[in-house]
């Protein structure tokens, strides 16, 4: 596995491993990089910008609202 591939594959495990990181963010974009979200936002493109600050390729995500007494879910596309 190359390195991109590694990184995203850590960048998805954490924030499975965090919900709380992603509930922050109820019904925006975020955009994951080396472990951490390093922007987020409703516009998506605004999104995209702030986040290549930080590296190359980030993971994007749309956070569903709040999904009832389970809490939240991830869903969407890595944007590569």
């Amino acid at each position: 596995m190359d390195a991109l591939r590694e990184r995203i594959e850590r960048d998805f495990q954490w924030l499975q491993a965090h919900p709380e990181e992603e509930a922050k963010y109820e019904g925006e974009h975020i955009a994951v990089y080396n472990q951490r979200i390093v922007a987020h936002g409703k516009d998506l493109k605004e999104v995209e910008k702030e986040a290549k600050k930080h590296g190359e390729r980030p993971l994007y995500f749309k956070v569903p609202k709040k999904l009832g007494k389970k809490g939240y879910r991830i869903y969407g596309e890595v944007l590569l």
